[in-house]
């Protein structure tokens, strides 16, 4: 009995030390967003202690362009050629971790000239998954889109694009996650070309991603020009008091000390303020 129960707990133990131990993971659909096909990008976040850390992820066959981004000697960020293995039919991504965060991308295509667009994908691991997220992003233009997700939550960023992210408790070493979406966009242009009109259209409107949903929401940065008036303004503003406070102050004529009046008497002049003429004595009025 003692032994059938630490063959159990030993069991369990190593079952849980196969999950992947991310903070985060993240693997985003963008269809069409910049490119006809699909952009899928791979956010993970993992503890420092867990450094180095290994995992193969399986693409769509086909699968092309990928990136992923690196800090390098500088300081700086870079994008970097990220490896696809492709043999026996299959695409595989080996992914080596050697930062807190990690970020990829690659593009694949499923779509074909038609207006109808529908992506079909089995995701696997070859480590188990825990607590994960799945997010679509929604054409700009689609019509009639849907998902096989069932329980997503679904929101909006600042360019108003539609996101479904999904949770998932859990995928297994080997097991796939099929990943389904459809739409059609009979205008067949892509999101970012959509969104680069609308601010070319509208160029005093300020649009900023949304940051507090996920980091990865936006592949691409689309800000519109800011005017900065404020110092403008103020200089005006100080400008217009000096003038209006010249403009309100007294006008006052000074009064020379050598201004001269006359005696009331023999006529003669005298300064002003002397109360007797000095020519015939006589008092002055200086009221």
């Amino acid at each position: 009995m003692i032994r059938k129960m630490l063959v159990v707990f030993i069991t369990a133990g190593f079952s849980f030390g196969q999950v992947a131990p991310f903070e985060n993971f993240v693997i985003g659909f963008w269809p069409e967003f910049d490119h006809p096909g699909v952009l899928v990008r791979i956010q993970i976040e993992i503890l420092q202690e867990n450094l180095p850390y290994d995992i193969s992820l399986e693409l769509p066959v086909g699968s092309k362009m990928a990136l992923q981004r690196k800090i390098n000697s500088m300081g700086e960020t870079e994008m970097i050629t990220q490896e696809i293995i492709e043999a026996d039919g299959k695409a595989i991504m080996p992914i080596h971790i050697t930062e807190t965060q990690y970020l990829a991308q690659f593009y694949f295509n499923p779509f074909d000239e038609s207006d109808l667009r529908k992506l079909d994908y089995n995701f696997k691991a070859d480590k188990e998954l825990g607590h994960f997220h799945v997010l679509i992003q929604e054409h700009k233009l689609a019509e009639n889109f849907s998902t096989n997700f069932t329980d997503a939550e679904i929101f909006q960023n600042d360019y108003l694009l539609t996101f479904y992210r999904q949770h998932f408790e859990q995928l297994k070493k080997g097991d796939a996650l099929n990943i389904q979406f459809s739409y059609e966009n009979p205008t067949h242009r892509t999101t970012k070309d959509v969104l680069q009109s609308s601010m070319a259209d509208h160029p005093d409107t300020e649009q900023s991603p949304t940051s507090n949903q996920d980091t990865s929401n936006l592949p691409g940065q689309f800000s519109s020009v800011k005017l900065y008036v404020i110092p403008i303004v103020v200089f005006l503003v100080i400008i217009l008091g000096i003038i209006i406070r010249g403009n309100l102050k007294p006008n006052t004529i000074p009064v020379s000390d050598s201004t001269k009046g006359f005696c009331t008497g023999c006529g003669a002049q005298i300064e002003t303020g002397n109360q007797f003429c000095t020519g015939c004595g006589r008092k002055q009025d200086v009221s």
